[in-house]
């Protein structure tokens, strides 16, 4: 694909018509996941150290500066010491969760979604608080300018559902179209849901329950219609 922030990790700005395999601080390790914003391009790899490359304008690579990178180079801060097991990519910012369950977030923070209580971007990992420090996060996703967390299951056995950033389109399912600066847990869902999974995509997001139920919320694409609230598909 396009290549002309650094974003494929190749060494350089060329763009690839058939992959190629990324190389450089890559190689000889085994990657778990990876995650794409507009931009830029984070791997975690199985030993749970996360890499990042590609477009640093606002920090979103989480090295500490604005400088883009051509190739992966390890996130360090804060990280270095934890071992990372979910990582998400928005248009220009990153959030990843710890095996520990803490989430960290850095990048644009325009419209809160970092989660840190302010519009103030970060270059560097940055906790995430709040109401997740009630709770053991499990996994992470992001849309283009929002973010979202599940958490592990509580002594009720019940995981929950926490979102954060840009409401415009509804895409954070707290019943309005405003930002929200911290985590705010998503009530729309039915008790007991048991969500174990979630993805977001621009300007909307989805969870699949234990039982294989799939709620939305966000925009309508081609409609003027916004859900503010879970629904169900």
């Amino acid at each position: 694909g396009a290549g002309a922030f650094g974003q494929l990790g190749h060494g350089d700005t060329g763009s690839k018509l058939v992959p190629c395999q990324v190389l450089g601080e890559l190689r000889g390790r085994h990657v778990a996941t990876v995650a794409t914003g507009n931009c830029h391009t984070a791997a975690l790899t199985k030993e749970g150290h996360l890499f990042a490359w590609g477009d640093a304008t606002f920090g979103q690579l989480g090295l500490g500066g604005t400088e883009g990178k051509l190739a992966p180079q390890r996130v360090g801060a804060d990280l270095l010491d934890l071992a990372t097991k979910s990582v998400a990519c928005g248009h220009y910012h990153t959030v990843a969760a710890t095996r520990d369950g803490l989430v960290f977030a850095w990048g644009d923070n325009q419209q809160g979604q970092l989660g840190l209580g302010c519009r103030e971007g970060r270059r560097q990992p940055s906790r995430v608080a709040g109401r997740l420090a009630q709770h053991t996060a499990r996994a992470v996703a992001c849309g283009d300018c929002h973010s979202v967390v599940l958490t592990e299951a509580d002594e009720r056995g019940q995981r929950r559902v926490l979102s954060f950033g840009s409401g415009a389109f509804g895409q954070t399912g707290l019943g309005h179209t405003h930002d929200t600066l911290e985590p705010t847990e998503v009530e729309g869902l039915p008790p007991a849901s048991h969500v174990f999974a979630l993805s977001c995509g621009a300007t909307h997001t989805c969870v699949v329950t234990e039982n294989w139920r799939v709620f939305a919320w966000g925009a309508v694409s081609g409609q003027d219609r916004i859900f503010r609230e879970p629904s169900e598909v």
